[in-house]
């Protein structure tokens, strides 16, 4: 699955995703505002936790992980930033 995920494929995947969101009032210039990013594939997952594919969807969470008991999104010391990804 590694193979699937070499840095062509993740590079054309990210430009194809800002260049869609780039159409978007505000995100105009998206690209230039990140200041950090992670990058994960199922590969990783497949690394860290030694699931088949990558496939991390099997991995078992507690009533914790429910977006009811989540941080907001919303950064409450910065403007303009949030809060992003998925588990």
């Amino acid at each position: 699955y590694k193979q699937q995920f070499d840095k062509d494929m993740v590079d054309d995947v990210r430009d194809a995703v800002l260049r869609r969101l780039s159409v978007l009032e505000g995100l105009e210039n998206l690209s230039d505002l990140i200041l950090d990013e992670v990058l994960d594939t199922p590969a990783t997952y497949a690394d860290y936790y030694n699931v088949g594919a990558g496939v991390p969807f099997g991995l078992s969470h507690g009533l914790g992980q429910l977006s009811l008991t989540r941080p907001a999104a919303e950064c409450k010391t910065r403007d303009n930033v949030l809060f992003v990804g998925a588990s």
